[in-house]
């Protein structure tokens, strides 16, 4: 029978028995062993557990990509209206789309899409710019207008619960600017100070000269977009109205929205604020054909001093509804269109001649270009360029198809970054709209990129990489580098001042 201590004498005499003590110290050191095994036991080497790192580390599938469904609706007007909703983010965008911009603009009046976009904002029938600007920022919002080549944009961002209110700063900017003259001169001012630095920019001066050769003069895309000294000059506020008037219109324009509304929510919104915008005929233009560059040339712009060589590169590429789309972008993906990709891991990782070397297809409604920009080291100059001109050979030839495979996952990998926010979202539906792209784009994209096999991506390789025809932009200290330009016998080298692209400096008194 167990007896139990019933004074306080009895129990400290148990307490400190001598039985018990030694019972206590045979646990304390069992349990010391048993943690001292499982110390051992985890400090042992494990084979099956070491990794592997002789090989990199094997991908697993893309996400994939599930959009909720894309609204379409018109307002009473005709206005087209495409809309995703994004739920639990309380911010919406939307993006007022002119399917019009700098290709509209008759030569002698290039810059009045760029010019009458910047205006918008600066001043209403019933507002001022600091009115205007003042009601925006009271509003948590941002309001964005600018021209493209193709289409021009106003773009409105705000929380919901600010999104009647903001809605009525955005469509008094699109349906009544009042293009006062003293801020038109304020933004004359403002072009001519940016014309003037880029006498300074050899990375402007490369595109610039870049686009002329590679498209004929009486083609937009060889124009600058800002325009030149005496284009900017003789913009008045006429020749705005006037692209208001012809372009600004239901029929020549669409609207995107995403965010945190419902279609009936932001319908009944846009009609409140859009139903008296009367529609007209939509406005026509016709555009010169575009010739491929027939032969390499070397255009070296004199810089004197310059401590490196600034790079542009290419020819005309394709438009963006070719079939070959999708093997483009992977081709492009191997030569130059990520950080490890060929060009860069030549140029930057194994020569050291460059921070980066990079290489676009850009994809428009015409022929866009396909362009390399770099900027080297200016005693590397024709090193670099040599080496430029043996990837263009080598992407011609038999491509691994774990290259193939590498480039196609990191194309397929990046597609769901593209629509984490609201205005992400909202340009790839401007894409979507304007390019008239099937209703499941979205959805079967990451399915086309991984459709593309080995032999689309040397077809395509072959057939829009051509070494021999190529415009070579090379904006550097002539002294240095021309001689050996010259030995390469890539094709003729001309040389030109930076004035002789850019004009004379002009005067922003």
């Amino acid at each position: 029978m167990i007896r139990y201590p019933h004074t306080l004498a009895q129990s400290k005499a148990l307490a400190f028995s001598p039985l018990l003590d030694t019972s206590l110290w045979s646990a304390l050191l069992l349990i010391s062993l048993i943690v001292l095994f499982l110390l051992l036991l985890v400090n042992q080497p494990v084979h099956a557990q070491t990794p592997d790192r002789s090989q990199p580390p094997q991908l697993g599938p893309p996400p994939v990509l599930k959009l909720p469904s894309m609204q379409e609706f018109k307002l009473s007007n005709g206005l087209q209206v495409v809309m995703i909703e994004k739920k639990n983010v309380p911010l919406v965008q939307i993006n007022l789309v002119i399917r019009s911009g700098h290709i509209d603009d008759p030569q002698e009046k290039t810059g009045r899409a760029a010019f009458t976009l910047d205006m918008l904002d600066e001043g209403t029938t019933s507002r001022s710019a600091l009115q205007l600007a003042d009601e925006v920022e009271y509003l948590g919002a941002k309001l964005r207008c600018a021209a493209g080549n193709h289409l021009s944009m106003v773009s409105l961002h705000v929380p919901v619960a600010r999104l009647d209110r903001a809605l009525q700063l955005f469509s008094d900017v699109i349906l009544n600017p009042s293009f006062p003259t003293e801020e038109i001169e304020r933004l004359r001012k403002k072009r001519l100070t940016t014309l003037l630095q880029w006498y300074d920019q050899p990375n402007q001066v490369a595109l610039i000269e870049f686009y002329r050769s590679v498209y004929s003069a009486d083609h937009p895309y060889s124009r600058l977009a800002i325009g030149n000294e005496e284009q900017i000059a003789s913009l008045s506020r006429e020749d705005f109205l006037q692209f208001h008037r012809t372009h600004f219109q239901p029929s020549n324009a669409f609207l995107v929205v995403a965010g945190d509304v419902t279609k009936a929510q932001i319908q009944a919104s846009l009609e409140n604020q859009f139903a008296g915008w009367k529609a007209k005929d939509r406005p026509q233009i016709h555009l010169p054909g575009i010739a491929q560059v027939s032969k390499t040339r070397i255009h070296l712009i004199d810089k004197p001093g310059a401590p490196q060589s600034v790079f542009r590169i290419g020819r005309v590429g394709v438009d963006r509804t070719t079939a070959d789309f999708y093997a483009i972008r992977v081709m492009n993906t191997v030569l130059g269109g990520a950080f490890t990709s060929r060009l860069n891991q030549n140029l930057r990782e194994k020569h050291g001649y460059t921070y980066g070397a990079y290489s676009v297809f850009d994809f428009r409604p015409l022929a866009g270009p396909f362009v390399v920009s770099t900027a080297v080291q200016t005693e590397v100059t024709a090193e670099a360029l040599k080496e430029i001109f043996a990837e263009f050979h080598r992407i011609r030839q038999p491509i691994d198809e774990a290259e193939v495979q590498r480039a196609r996952n990191y194309l397929a990998l990046q597609l769901p970054r593209d629509f984490q926010a609201v205005d992400q979202i909202a340009d790839q539906l401007v894409e979507w709209k304007f390019y008239d792209l099937p209703a499941d784009y979205f959805n079967r994209t990451i399915d086309n990129i991984l459709a593309v096999g080995q032999k689309d991506v040397e077809r395509v390789a072959q057939q829009f990489i051509d070494p021999d025809a190529m415009q070579v932009i090379i904006v550097g200290d002539r002294e240095k580098i021309q001689a050996e330009l010259e030995g390469l016998n890539l094709g003729p080298v001309k040389t030109l001042t930076i004035d002789a692209v850019l004009g004379r400096k002009p005067r922003n008194d």
